[in-house]
């Protein structure tokens, strides 16, 4: 349970952060929505920013992660190094991009 909590906390402080730099979008020109929810037509899916203007979106996938930052196109996934220690995780960037096909086909 205090490992989830962490998870969310930082998870959490990451999105407040970037919030500092949605705030110098233009209110009249930008729709944000933030932790949406949406289903494709076979699956529930979500994302925690979507900034929707007359011309285009953009999908922001939050990480909140400390240390050494790297992106393996490879295996996709990304691996963060901190104190001597790697973690790997889930490549972001495929998750923006199956956000991206959802979003056409919902």
């Amino acid at each position: 349970m205090k490992s989830d909590l962490s998870k969310f906390l930082s998870g959490y402080n990451g999105e407040k952060s970037l919030e500092f730099y949605l705030t110098f979008l233009q209110e009249d020109l930008y729709h944000i929505l933030h932790d949406v929810r949406l289903y494709d037509g076979e699956r529930f899916f979500q994302i925690d920013v979507l900034v929707i203007s007359p011309f285009f979106a953009v999908i922001a996938e939050v990480k909140n992660l400390s240390g050494h930052i790297t992106f393996d196109g490879k295996f996709n996934q990304l691996i963060q190094s901190k104190n001597g220690q790697e973690r790997a995780f889930p490549d972001p960037l495929l998750q923006v991009q199956r956000q991206i096909t959802q979003l056409e086909h919902g």
